[in-house]
């Protein structure tokens, strides 16, 4: 994925927000989808499992 600001990346950072939208459509019949479905990566530590992953924190 190529970001506004050029920079290339193959995954998600914390802080980060993805964007999906889906649909489904054939000749003949209506499409139908589902709309926008939108989520953010959160930090660990959001959900206190900073311990889990960083012992000696």
């Amino acid at each position: 994925m190529i970001l506004p600001n050029g920079e290339s990346r193959t995954f998600l950072e914390d802080g980060d927000t993805a964007v999906m939208y889906g649909w489904c459509e054939r000749d003949g019949y209506a499409r139908i989808g589902f709309g926008e479905c939108r989520g953010q990566v959160l930090l660990a530590t959001s959900y206190g499992y900073a311990d889990e992953l960083e012992p000696d924190r």
